[in-house]
């Protein structure tokens, strides 16, 4: 079962599973659906223990710490979370952000900085028919920092970095992986849509 979170907003800069515009995230729940996944809309932490995959995408306010703890908790026991941490969203500064960061993001090791990076380019050779060789970026400027030596960047920064730090990246916790992101685009349907 993949399940998305996502609120009742129709805000610019959220993603919302049930939005058709451009920035919204419809056509993921489709895609995953349409590959015969059992895909349903959830506010987390309820329900997890059922799941195999959570996309918690631009969340509109981070997951408090006892949310982080319970998150990682079943992270650990096998299952795969997807996550845009919510401090990349100005408006999850306001409600509850602090600094920008959240409790998940601290305690797996993520930091969002602004970084003036516009593209990707993948870490390693992935999506070989044909090949991706650049990632644009719809999040102007925004990278994750990976303080923490267990993640794997996936999409590398064009360019140098002083600090370890991706687009997106992948990191083992326990049984389960988690996957961070960003850039909402990668989960947009205008993002979705795009051939290259």
């Amino acid at each position: 079962l993949a399940q998305l979170a996502s609120g009742e907003r129709r805000s610019p800069g959220f993603l919302d599973s049930r939005d058709d515009s451009p920035g919204g995230a419809l056509a993921l729940y489709r895609w995953l659906e349409g590959m015969g996944y059992p895909v349903a809309r959830n506010q987390p932490p309820g329900g997890l223990a059922a799941s195999d995959a959570l996309f918690l995408l631009s969340p509109v306010r981070p997951p408090d710490a006892r949310e982080a703890r319970a998150l990682l908790a079943w992270v650990e026991s096998g299952g795969l979370l997807v996550y845009h941490p919510a401090g990349i969203n100005p408006l999850a500064q306001i409600n509850g952000g602090q600094g920008g960061q959240d409790p998940l993001a601290q305690e797996l090791g993520l930091r969002v900085e602004i970084s003036g990076q516009t593209e990707g380019q993948p870490a390693f050779p992935f999506f070989t028919d044909p090949p991706a060789a650049l990632f644009q970026l719809a999040q102007r400027g925004v990278t994750l920092r990976l303080d923490e030596p267990e993640w794997t960047p996936l999409i590398a920064p064009g360019g140098s970095t002083p600090r370890p730090s991706a687009q997106a990246a992948a990191r083992n916790v326990g049984q389960g992986w988690v996957y961070a992101v960003s850039d909402p685009a990668f989960f947009t349907n205008e993002g979705l849509g795009q051939a290259s």
